[in-house]
This record gives structure tokens, sequence and C-alpha cells, in this order.
């Protein structure tokens, strides 16, 4: 889902007016470095993201590789393949989508993490309640709410001010909770450190490992279940979890939509070139989309290296982010009519842009593969707005 994401952040930032840029931070590129201080937000997209200094408000993220630090008065919303945020201060709330997440940092709202490896450090603190979702989790922070993580292992050695809610194949807590603790998995532990203010309910396929310097003020409450019953019970645990996926991704994408839709109704025979293109010839479409997507920013960043080639540099970046505006809102229309045909019967237009976006949310949750798809589809898209671009030129302005 980290190519959406991307899409979404490019998408925001082209909307941005164009004077307000030095003010925004906003840039694109292959590598983006920012020192934010006096920037009010920052936006930024590239194959490595660097962030440092003062942002008043909200910073927005998309890249390969991204590290953070320094204050920012809002909130943090990154996407990409590794996202490291160190030595930073966070007023409003954390979200982050990523392959490997690294948080050290105190947020003065909610974390929500969604990634193969996440690691919150001892020295980071949240004010708020914290949502993971991952394989490997390592969580050493305070948290001053609840605490709730789904994964394939999970060490909790942070104190939780509130209730501790853990979906695993394996869990180790070894820390204060100040609540109640509620635990589906196969192997379980609770080290010699954990204080346990409220109940212990857990559900595995043999008992826990319990040390006995562990303190449990509450009840202890075992289920046993066999491990098909615990299939069952983590899918169970984990489903809200997964809603709140969706729900993160789509709020990432609602800009993109509301403004994409809004252009497509603009330009309907555009798009409807757009949908001849990728739907007629999806390959070629396709290498067209990644030459483009390579090259737009690639040639922009030569370009500032120039005397007059500054502006022009500028004007590509802008006329870039707009056709990734363009280009998410392509790739759903063009995976809709995929599905329900070219024609589509003569349902609405707006159908096929529905469809084929809540397949590419659906599709982009699946590991490895599924970010794949996802990026395959938007180069299909990116090159079907680029051809019908050309094509509308050659005919004259776009109706």
């Amino acid at each position: 889902m980290r190519f959406l994401a991307a899409a979404a952040f490019a998408a925001i930032t082209a909307l941005a007016p164009f004077h307000a840029f030095a003010e925004t931070g906003a840039r694109a590129g292959g590598v983006v470095e920012i020192e934010a201080d006096g920037r009010k937000s920052v936006m930024a997209a590239g194959g490595r993201v660097v962030v440092s200094g003062n942002v008043e408000n909200n910073v927005r993220l998309a890249g390969g590789s991204i590290s953070v630090s320094g204050s920012i008065g809002g909130d943090l919303a990154a996407a990409g393949g590794d996202v490291g945020v160190t030595e930073a201060d966070i007023v409003g709330d954390v979200m982050i989508m990523s392959g490997d997440a690294a948080l050290s940092a105190d947020v003065g709202g909610d974390v929500q993490i969604i990634a193969a490896d996440i690691d919150i450090a001892a020295e980071a603190t949240v004010a708020g309640d914290v949502n993971l979702a991952g394989a490997a989790i390592t969580m050493a922070a305070e948290v001053a709410g609840d605490f709730k993580a789904d994964g394939a292992a999970v060490t909790l050695t942070g104190a939780v001010a509130g209730d501790a809610d853990i979906s695993s194949d394996y869990v180790f807590v070894n820390s204060a909770i100040a609540g109640d603790v509620k635990i589906v998995a196969e192997e379980i532990e609770i080290g010699p450190n954990a204080e346990i203010a409220g109940d212990l309910n857990y559900s595995a396929t043999a008992r826990a490992k319990i040390s006995p310097q562990a303190e449990i003020e509450g009840d202890v409450n075992y289920t046993e279940v066999t491990p098909e019953e615990l299939d069952t019970s983590v899918v169970e645990a984990i489903r809200p979890t997964l809603g709140g996926s969706i729900a993160f991704s789509a709020a990432f994408n609602l800009a993109v939509f509301v403004s994409g839709a809004a252009l497509a109704l603009l330009f309907p025979g555009l798009f409807a070139g757009v949908i001849e293109k990728g739907v007629g010839a999806p390959l070629m479409t396709g290498l067209i989309g990644f030459a483009v997507f390579l090259m737009a920013p690639l040639s922009a960043f030569l370009l500032m290296f120039t005397v007059v080639g500054t502006l022009l540099a500028v004007a590509l970046l802008v006329g870039f982010l707009l056709l990734n505006i363009l280009a998410f809102v392509a790739t759903g229309f063009v995976v809709g009519h995929l599905i329900l045909g070219r024609d589509g019967g003569g349902q609405p237009k707006i159908l096929f842009f529905l469809l084929g976006l809540l397949v590419l949310l659906i599709v982009g949750l699946i590991p490895i593969a599924g970010g794949v798809l996802v990026f395959l589809a938007y180069l299909i898209g990116f090159g079907a707005i680029v051809r019908a671009f050309l094509a509308a030129l050659r005919q004259g302005a776009p109706s």
C-alpha cells in the first residue's frame, strides 16, 4: 500500500498553491533533504527522504527510505520501505505504513504503525494509545493509554498505563501494566519484571510460562484452545486492526479521491482516452508509465544545476505531481474497467472508480506481492494518463 500512499502525498502537494511551496516545504525527487526550520508544514516524496528541524504543523512523507528528527507541531504520516523517527518531539499523532519502522520520539497523541518489523525504543514516550500490526514487534516505550498489537512475535517491555491486548504466535510481557491484559497466542511468557494490576486473560495451546517474580494482582484466566481454534481466535482478534488498516489507507487517499473524481468529471473526454489506452494495451502503457515515472524527477533534479533551469525544474515537478493525481484516478478507472469490461454495461463511471480503488486497497494489504501488484497497476494508470495527454495535445485541448 506504500505506493498508494505515495500517490496521495504527491496529490495533496500538487493541490497546494504554487507560491506556498517554499513555506510549506513540498518536495519530490530521488533524494529529498529538508531542513524544516520555519516551515509551517512539510510534504515530500522521493527515493530517500530526510526531514530535520522544527515544523509548526503536519509532516506527510512517502519514499523508499524515510528519516525524521526534530520537532513537529502536528501529526506525522509516513509511508515507505524503511521509516526511522529518532530524537523527535511530535505533538500530534504518528501514523506509519512501511516495511521496517523504528520510533524513538516523544509523541503527544496516538501511535498507529503497520509494518513488517516494528521497533519502538525505550527512549520514546506515547501520551495516547498505541496500535501496532506487523510481523516482529518490539515495544519498549512507556504508553499513557492502551496498547494493542497483532503480529507473529510481540515483545512488550515498556510500561502501559491502560489495558494491553495482544494477538500473536509468540508473546513476551515483561513490564508494568496498570489495566487488564488479554493475550491470544500459541506461546506466552510473562517475565520477572511484569507487574499486572488487573486481570490476565489468555487463550493458548498451553499454559503461559509465568516467572515466579512476576506480580499479578488480578485473576489469571486461562482458556485452552487447539491450534485450529487458535487460528480462528487470532483472526477474530486481528479483524478490528485490519479494519483500522483499511480505514487508515482510505484516509491517506481521501484527498486524492475527492480531487481526482472532480477532475474526472471536468474532463470526461480525457478519461475516456485513459481507459482506452490502459485497457487496450496495458503492457506498453505500463512501460511508458515506468519510464516517465523515473525520468521526470531525474530531469528536474538535473535542471536545478543549470542557471536557467531552476524554474523549468519547478514547473516540471509541479506537472509531475499533478500527473500523480490523475494517474491515481486513472488506475482506479482502468482496474474497474478491467473487472467490469470496457463498456461496463452502461454503469455510472464513478462505479468503476470506486470498484477499482477498493480492489487496489484490498490487494495492497497482501504482504510484498500486494505492493508489487499495486505498483504495477499504478504504472499502467500513470502511462495511460501520459498517453491520453499526448493524444489530447495532438487533437486539441481535452474536452
